[in-house]
């Protein structure tokens, strides 16, 4: 399931539960789509830098060239792909692996591929363990507290002719001054053609 459904319907931000998923320990989701990488079946095999990071050219040359599509692959770093959310609305990354183990990974040639909040994944029942999770944490005083303010009246924005408007209304009433202004602009240019 995409990341921004289970966002909207807990009600927090995409890189929050990002964040919430990577803290509990939580695997994140690409779908692939075409994809052309190198795949590796086990990166045990491929060199390591000196600071301990994978190193992009030596998975390319190993890996057997592939086209991947429609298969799940894992995100190598929940936390960073939170982090990428927040920062910028997009994760992306170079390698994904294929299972839990963690030994299989596909590799796209540098700069990799980005993904869009939507394209980002977590299974339903990790979601559920997040919801419980998050649940355990709420005090009685904080369900009165949210509960107080559900029964309010939401103050109306002072000052504007349109403030106590629903959307849709506001959009309606939108669309008939722009469709009024246009019959209006081709009217008088008409009577200018008149004369």
């Amino acid at each position: 399931m995409s990341l921004d459904v289970p966002a909207q319907a807990i009600g927090m931000s995409i890189p929050t539960l990002a964040a919430e998923a990577a803290n509990q320990c939580e695997d994140l989701y690409v779908y692939t789509d075409g994809w052309r990488c190198a795949v590796v079946p086990d990166i045990r095999q491929v060199e390591r830098d000196f600071d301990g990071s994978l190193l992009l050219n030596d998975a390319l040359d190993r890996g057997e060239k592939q086209r991947l599509s429609h298969q799940h692959l894992i995100w190598p770093d929940a936390r960073t792909v939170a982090a990428q959310l927040a920062d910028t609305g997009t994760a992306s990354e170079c390698y994904f692996y294929f299972d839990n183990q963690r030994r299989k990974a596909a590799f796209l040639d540098f700069p990799g591929v980005e993904i869009t909040t939507a394209k980002v994944l977590i299974h339903k029942a990790a979601l559920e363990r997040i919801r419980a999770a998050l649940r355990a944490h709420l005090t009685p005083e904080m369900r009165q507290s949210a509960k107080e303010a559900l029964s309010r009246p939401v103050a109306a924005l002072q000052g504007h002719k349109h403030a106590a408007m629903k959307a849709s209304e506001l959009v309606t009433a939108f669309v008939n001054a722009k469709v009024e202004g246009a019959l209006e602009t081709r009217s008088a240019a008409q009577d200018g053609d008149r004369r």
